[in-house]
Formats: C-alpha cells, structure tokens, sequence
C-alpha cells in the first residue's frame, strides 16, 4: 500500500482542518504528525518510502486493505522546487489524489504574519533560521526581520516588497505563497484530473457541503460530514483587522496573479 491522498497546500488555507475532518472518515489513516515535509526536502525525501510510512500511527502500513493513507504537507505549493516535488509525488504514487486549498491572499498573508509575529514573540531572533535549516539541512540567507517590522503589518510588507525587488530572500517570506497560480498549473499539468482545488472560505462556511464534493473527488465511502459543521479545528485569535494600507498594497501585489488564477480554476479573489 502507498499513500494515496495528499492535501498538498497551500499555507494557511485550512489543511490542518482538511486534515482533521478526512481523519475522521472510518477508511482514512491520516499520518501523525500531519506535516511530513517528505517530498520536496531532500534530507527526508532521501531517507525513502519506509522511512515515510513510520508515521502512520499504529497501524500495519502494508497490510491493511481497503483503507486510503493521508498525509498534508503546506509545503508542497510553495517553494523554489514545486516541480522536482510534483514528480516526486508522481513518481511515487502515479494513481494518487492531491488536494489543493487556497484562500483570499490578502487573508491568507495576514494570518501568516501574525503566525510569524508570534513565533517571533515567543522565541530567539534565529528562531526562524533555524527552523529552516531543521527542513531543509541548510541555513538560509536571508535579510533579517526588524521588530518594528512584526508590530506593523504594512511595514512588513513594504519591506519584502523591497527585497524581492532587488531579488534578495528575506526571513520569514509570505508574500509569493499567494500567487497560487503558478503552482497550481504545475500540478494541473502532472496530475491532471487527480488534483482539484477548494476554497478555505467555502470549507469554512459551507464545511459539510465542501466535505461531501471533496469526498466525491477522492471517490469515498458514504460518510455524514455534517458533523464537523460549525467546527473550527484552528483558531489563530487574531482580534486586529487588516491596515487599510496593507490592504491596499496586497491588493497591487495580486492584481495580475488573482486574474490567472480566476482564468485557471474559475476562482476569484
């Protein structure tokens, strides 16, 4: 057996609700812990399949019949080497179902940096090099964050907007995981109808609805999704409302990539 459903992005979209309500389901194993990072960080992806499948939590991974094998990793959309993971995955697995959710990027870049702002608060100023070198085995470099820069949203922006125009990498991006199309036609040209994109909003909104088109996408046994409706597997507490500068500067930003996107998958933001 091999896993056979992914939910391969993007951040701060919902996977980790996703993840949590398909787990639910009686012929789903979802791996623990959700994340694996296994395809597209190659000292994970070098460690092979027997490696990967060690975090199917109690269970006899070649043995059991008639169950799927879940796993959601973030990471797989975003980064320099989504196509080198694409055919990882393929490669792997070339009958599998990946699952793709996006949301408002305005939205979506707001929960990372307040996401970011926390983990900031909470530990060293390396915190977020080290993590990095954790997954990928090397340091990056990276221009570093001020902490003027983790209380002021716009600042942050600004700031990145900077560094990409002079095609510098700064610490803690959250930027370029918005422009989701570029990563989706990836995905869309690999897999092609074994990849289908939702929305974190009608997730969020219409859960049971969007559960019950997932599942007949993944071709699951008849299951009542109306369970999860109203549940809210991750709740950030973010109180503060968007800058009406960030706001305006975001809107710029994903301008031309919010129309591919809409020409793409239908999906407007």
């Amino acid at each position: 057996m091999k896993v056979n459903i992914l939910i391969a992005g993007f951040q701060k979209c919902g996977t980790s609700a996703l993840h949590s309500f398909l787990s639910g389901h009686p012929n789903i194993i979802g791996s623990y812990p959700k994340e694996l990072d296994f395809f597209n960080y190659n000292n994970n992806f070098e460690k092979g399949s027997k490696y990967y499948h060690t975090f199917f939590k109690n269970k006899t991974f070649s043995s059991l019949r008639g169950f799927n094998y879940l796993e959601s990793s973030p990471s797989y959309l975003t980064g320099m080497n989504v196509l080198t993971t694409a055919n990882r995955i393929k490669k792997y697995n070339g009958r599998i179902k990946i699952i793709g959710l996006v949301r408002n990027p305005n939205d979506r870049a707001f929960s990372a940096w307040n996401m970011y702002r926390k983990r900031f608060l909470e530990n060293n100023g390396d915190w977020w090099f080290n993590w990095v070198e954790h997954r990928t085995g090397k340091k990056p470099i990276a221009i570093r964050r001020s902490k003027e820069e983790y209380k002021d949203f716009s600042l942050f922006i600004e700031k990145e907007l900077e560094a990409l125009q002079k095609g510098n990498i700064i610490e803690c991006p959250i930027l370029n995981n918005g422009n989701y199309y570029r990563s989706i036609q990836i995905y869309k040209d690999i897999f092609a109808n074994d990849f289908c994109i939702f929305k974190n909003e009608d997730l969020n909104e219409s859960t049971s609805i969007t559960l019950e088109k997932i599942s007949f996408f993944l071709n699951l046994a008849n299951y009542s999704w109306d369970k999860f409706d109203g549940i809210k597997v991750f709740k950030g507490n973010y109180t503060d409302n968007i800058p009406e500068k960030a706001k305006s500067l975001l809107t710029e930003y994903y301008l031309i990539s919010n129309e591919k996107l809409k020409k793409l998958t239908g999906i407007s933001y």
